[in-house]
């Protein structure tokens, strides 16, 4: 089996994987974020993918809007029956300020520690919401690696979600450079129904029974599993099987150094630029 990316290829011993892009410096799910994340040495970055009322796959998180974008202030949406992504088109959610809401938020206190150049939050003002062919065309343009969070868009569109997602992927010959994840057991066997090429990570918040033998029925690459649940055990049979294991969200240093040394391939961090701060360690598996 295939691993998606070897634990020896990280900066610091283990890989840097970068939440949402580095969102605690740019408003994540951004194409900023995704620079900003490249620029401060991690390894690969993580988004969110959604699709939009015309089905076209967009890097957002939450289901709805108001929290990272200006919806609540922009006239024209104010009667409308519902501000979720899959309720707009692309059009319309073009004319959001998906930016604006960081500045004024400094969800990690980055600003107010001085840690982002004026020039920077500047050009956070009015961004638009990210499609995922632009942050593709970003990843192809560096030679960089992204893990794509596929979301629950919903019985009826899950399969669209992942038709286009994989379309994408095809038509910009970046196979392996995408890692495609997601909670949903289903959306990941409907992206193995696709193909035997792309590389799978099933997200875990609970380990389910058996996780390993589901991991191996779709052949995927990568188990990620909350970090309060490994255990060195579970990182052993990962190991024994081929899986790579990372996990989320990581943002302590403490934190960071005890799964480091228990042997975990990679962490998925909001803090991707504290990384090079660690030492590189011997794994205990």
């Amino acid at each position: 089996m295939r691993t998606f990316f070897l634990p020896q290829q990280g900066k610091a011993g283990v890989l840097t994987i970068a939440h949402r892009g580095a969102r605690s410096m740019a408003p994540e799910n951004t194409l900023q974020a995704i620079r900003k994340a490249h620029a401060v040495g991690a390894d690969m970055c993580e988004v969110d993918v959604r699709l939009t009322a015309d089905d076209v796959p967009v890097l957002i998180h939450d289901k709805v809007l108001e929290r990272v974008s200006n919806i609540r202030e922009v006239p024209d949406f104010q009667g409308r029956r519902s501000w979720a992504v899959g309720s707009l088109t692309l059009e319309e959610l073009m004319r959001l300020d998906c930016g604006s809401w960081f500045l004024a938020q400094d969800p990690f206190r980055c600003i107010r520690g001085g840690k982002i150049p004026a020039q920077e939050m500047e050009s956070y003002k009015g961004l638009h919401l990210a499609t995922l062919e632009h942050a593709l065309g970003l990843i192809k343009a560096s030679g960089w690696r992204i893990n794509l969070e596929l979301k629950d868009v919903g019985p009826k569109r899950n399969q669209v979600l992942v038709d286009r997602v994989c379309a994408l992927i095809r038509d910009m010959d970046l196979v392996d450079q995408v890692l495609i994840s997601s909670l949903r057991f289903e959306t990941l066997e409907a992206v193995r129904a696709m193909g035997p090429e792309f590389h799978l990570a099933f997200v875990d918040s609970i380990v389910h029974p058996q996780v390993i033998y589901r991991l191996q029925s779709i052949q995927a690459t990568t188990y990620h599993p909350k970090h309060t649940l490994v255990r060195p055990d579970l990182i052993r049979a990962c190991r024994g099987a081929e899986i790579a294991v990372n996990v989320w969200t990581v943002n302590r240093l403490t934190d960071l150094r005890l799964l480091q040394a228990m042997g975990v391939d990679g962490i998925i961090t909001d803090v991707p630029q504290r990384m090079h701060t660690l030492r590189i360690v011997p794994a205990a598996v």
